[in-house]
Formats: C-alpha cells, sequence, structure tokens
C-alpha cells in the first residue's frame, strides 16, 4: 500500500504520520486541545507526537499524545489519509496555532513543510476565500500571511479553491492583507535580507519579459526578505554564487528596518520587496513613503541617484554576460542605465585647505582666491586621468570621512577634461568607468529619444 497505506505494523516498526492544524479549539475546564486537519498515515490514539511551529522558529518543537479521534464527530480508533479531529493532551499553553504540524519523530522537514502549506491553504483561502477577520490577521505570522497570499493568488490563476472573486474584491483582499504585513515587517526585531557579495548592497531581483515584438522590459527591481522559517532554506541555496543573508537589526527605537528599507529604495533604487520569493511583493512607499525636500533651497538637498543606481547595481550583480540570454540581460540594463546617466548629478569629494563663507540666501557660497581645493583623481584610461565621484552621501562616506565635503557636478562637466570614476569602494561592481565615447554614446541616445 505504500508509505501511508494501511499494511499491518510489524514488531519494533515505527508508523509515521503527519499532519497541518488547519484549526483549533480550546476544551472548557481542560488543558487538552482539539485540532483539525488532514492527516497523512494512520493516527492512533496514544500515539506520541511532535508539534512543529513552522511558522516561528523561536517557539521549540514539543512533544505531546493523542487522547482521542473523531472522524465526522464520531469517536474512531484510528484515522489514514483523511480529515480527522485530534484530542491532543496537555497543550493549551503551547501556543498551538493554525499552521502548526503534528507528525512522527522520523517524517522529514519536506513533508512538515508540505502540511504547513497546505493547512495554511486550506485553513485561509479554501475556506474563508481570505475573507479574514482582524484577529485572524493579528495572530498570522509574516510567513502565513505570505502563504496565503501566494496561494490566493494560485488559487485565482488556476480557477481552484472555489475562488470567485471579481477583481475589486481581490485587491481590497491583497490590500488588507499587505497593510498587516507592512506593520509586522517593520516591527520586527531583526529582518533578513539577501545582499550581493559583489556589490555589498542589497541583491535586487529582477525578472526580463519578452513582449514578443522583438523588445523586452524589465520588472521592477525588489528587495528579498526571508522570515525565520526559511532561512535554512535560503542559507543553503543562498550560500554561493555570489550570494549572502545579512540580519538587519530593528533597534531599540525600532526605526533600523525602516530606515534599512528607505536607503535600499530611495538611495539603491529598489522599487519594493519581495517575501519568500517573487510571488508576494509590496511597493516601496508602501512601506517607506519617497523623502520630502518641500520648501528646501535646491543646495540643501541631499544627492541622491536610485535611478542611476538601479541599473549600476543590476549590471554589478551579473558580471560579465556568459550567455546569450545573459547577454540581452545585460544590454537591456545597459541601455537603461545610459539613458539615467546623462541627467545625473554625482558628487566629488572635495577638501579644502581653509573654512569657506556661509552660502547666501540662495545657497551659493564664493570661495576666495587663495583657497587650496583637493579633489581625488586616479589613473585612467589611456593617458587620461579620472575623477572619483560618488552617486550619494552615504556611498562618498565610505572612502572618505567627514573632513571631505563635496562638489555636486554632471559626467558632461567633467568629461572633457577627465574620465569619471563612479563609486569607487571596497565593491568595484557597485560603481563603473566613464569614459568619453560612453558619455557620448548616452548624450546621442539622449538626443533621438528626445
Amino acid at each position: 500500500m505504500g508509505l501511508f497505506g494501511n499494511k499491518a505494523e510489524k514488531p519494533g516498526e515505527q508508523r509515521e504520520f503527519y499532519m497541518g492544524i488547519e484549526d483549533c479549539f480550546h476544551l472548557q475546564d481542560s488543558t487538552d486541545m482539539l485540532v483539525v486537519g488532514r492527516v497523512r498515515g494512520t493516527i492512533k490514539p496514544g500515539d506520541a507526537v511532535y508539534i512543529h511551529n513552522w511558522t516561528d522558529n523561536s517557539n521549540p518543537i514539543t512533544m505531546t499524545t493523542v487522547r482521542a479521534l473523531e472522524i465526522d464527530h464520531k469517536p474512531v480508533n484510528e484515522a489514514t489519509d483523511k480529515a480527522v479531529a485530534v484530542v491532543l493532551e496537555n497543550v493549551a499553553e503551547s501556543g498551538l496555532i493554525i499552521g502548526c504540524v503534528l507528525a512522527t519523530r522520523n517524517v522529514s522537514s519536506a513533508d512538515v513543510h508540505t502540511a504547513y502549506v497546505n493547512a495554511i491553504g486550506n485553513a485561509y483561502v479554501g475556506r474563508r476565500k481570505l475573507d479574514l477577520a482582524d484577529d485572524v490577521l493579528k495572530n498570522m505570522s509574516i510567513t502565513d500571511l505570505a502563504e496565503a497570499w501566494r496561494l490566493y493568488n494560485y488559487a485565482i490563476q488556476k480557477g481552484g479553491m472555489g475562488i470567485n472573486d471579481d477583481t475589486k474584491t481581490q485587491g481590497e483582499k491583497i490590500n488588507r492583507l499587505a497593510g498587516v504585513m507592512i506593520d509586522k515587517i517593520l516591527g520586527l526585531s531583526e529582518m533578513h535580507v539577501v545582499f550581493s557579495e559583489k556589490t555589498g548592497e542589497p541583491y535586487l531581483f529582477s525578472n526580463t519579459i519578452d513582449n514578443g515584438d522583438k523588445t523586452y522590459k524589465c520588472t521592477p527591481p525588489e528587495v528579498l526578505i526571508v522570515t525565520d522559517p526559511y532561512l535554512p532554506v535560503y542559507k543553503e541555496n543562498y550560500s554561493k554564487d555570489g550570494f549572502e543573508i545579512r540580519t538587519i537589526e530593528n533597534g531599540e527605537n525600532k526605526k533600523g528596518i525602516y530606515n534599512f528599507l528607505g536607503e535600499a529604495f530611495y538611495l539603491d533604487g529598489a522599487c519594493g520587496v519581495r517575501i519568500n520569493g517573487q510571488e508576494v511583493g509590496i511597493m516601496a512607499d508602501k512601506l517607506v513613503p519617497p523623502p520630502s525636500y518641500e520648501g528646501l533651497a535646491e543646495i540643501n538637498i541631499p544627492v541622491t541617484n536610485p535611478d542611476v543606481m538601479r541599473w549600476i547595481l543590476l549590471i554589478g550583480e551579473m558580471g560579465k554576460p556568459e550567455t546569450k540570454d545573459e547577454d540581452l540581460i545585460y544590454r537591456l540594463y545597459y541601455s537603461f542605465f545610459l539613458e539615467e546617466l546623462i541627467k545625473t548629478k554625482f558628487l566629488i569629494p572635495m577638501k579644502k585647505d581653509k573654512d569657506c563663507p556661509e552660502p547666501d540666501e540662495n545657497g551659493k557660497t564664493v570661495i576666495t582666491k587663495d583657497t587650496k581645493i583637493a579633489v581625488p583623481t586616479l589613473p585612467g584610461k589611456g593617458d587620461r586621468p579620472a575623477v572619483r565621484m560618488y552617486t550619494d552621501w552615504r556611498m562618498l562616506h565610505k572612502e572618505f570621512d567627514e573632513e571631505w565635503s563635496g562638489i555636486i557636478m554632471s559626467i558632461g562637466d567633467m568629461i572633457k577634461a577627465m574620465d569619471c570614476a563612479i563609486n569607487i569602494t571596497d565593491h568595484p561592481a557597485a560603481g563603473c568607468y566613464v569614459d568619453e565615447s560612453m558619455y557620448n554614446d548616452a548624450k546621442a541616445r539622449a538626443e533621438k529619444n528626445s
């Protein structure tokens, strides 16, 4: 009959079963609980069972005993591969919730995960159609919310689980889920994010789509957040190929994650976040609104260039293209980079030998004739030197201390005299080198498109 069949047990043979919890109930005047789900394998009263709280790694695996079984409200002596109600001994304080998994000791982690996903899908999508009460949403983890979101979308695409919601209703349900998820993400004590070892910045995940008319487009690049239960899986799969997973601490002021995401969006050019894969994502401005500089003099507005940094990082993550598909994606990224390059003003690090006069009401400062100014250069291509330029103050201060200020200039202001080395840091892939030929290519492209 196979692994989960009704074969007779041999002496010393250990039965295997697992079940995702789709609902749970406290019993009056008892420390026992009743849980409902679909068991795989055969479960019997008296069985010892482990409880896996797969949605929260901070809760240890606990152990209990099956006190009784019911099918269709009638007591039974065993259940095999079917929906069943299980009374568990002394678990009222164990934190049992929907998505917990009951399993024997010899069940694999893959089967535990399968049971968890099935329980989330059956409980929140199949039964409730994602129409969830406030208290239910409050008790769901970020992992639960992401899985329910993903499974709901899948059911809509495949026409399954009896989902017949119109587009407006779908949007309302997803937006409600996203709102709860945003609060939970920003309130975490720590958050795990996939970084690029090449660039030293959060890895930007983007898909390239063939429009079918010999043109292509990129999906908005996003940062990937990994929740605790998926961390071991992603650490194993992302421990090579230039990935690393870093933990972002929220800190005592609970602003660490908010500030990190703000930098990822409005300095690095990420357009949002993905949670545990590409099926679930939240747009940047829903998590952290764009900075507002209303009322500030232009001289006081921080230099930021997310629109050019986005393509620098995507190109840097790729490295040298080795296949036809990679070459196509590289050329696509490069074309977007050139479009932004011509518009961008960069920071050139500058150190003065004396203090400058205070800026006037228009933010302009007149430097005295005898003031000596140092700007960093390096040997460039051929006989030309290259001036060091940075996309923003954060990148500049990775290499230069607070004694250095900056001059705001475009590539066009410098390219006749020197090449431009952008974002020279310990991670060369987070920058680029612009010579006169590249700049002229960008300029010609801009003139053609104007």
